[in-house]
């Protein structure tokens, strides 16, 4: 079980994650025009890192999850794929 005593990921942190992996993908391309973009794509991968590590776990065994997977799992059921538990996500 997560801190709240609940079995959810929040919609939230997904869409946060998704949109700090879309800025690390156009800052990795701009990367090629001009360097001053490395700083916002180091921290838009930062931000993926965080977010993942603390939000985006199974709640009851802490195992990684695909971002598209959870993604997908916004609008269908989804079970962990380590211990098989039912992950809501609100």
């Amino acid at each position: 079980m997560d801190r709240n005593g609940e079995n959810t990921i929040k919609s939230k942190h997904i869409t946060a994650a998704f949109l700090c992996v879309v800025l690390f993908a156009v800052c990795g391309i701009a990367l090629f025009l001009h360097w001053v973009f490395f700083l916002p794509a180091v921290l838009a991968l930062a931000a993926y890192v965080a977010i993942d590590k603390k939000y985006l776990r199974c709640p009851d065994c802490h195992g990684f999850s695909n971002l598209d997977r959870l993604f997908y799992a916004k609008r269908h059921p989804y079970h962990c794929s380590h211990c098989g538990k039912h992950i809501e996500i609100e």
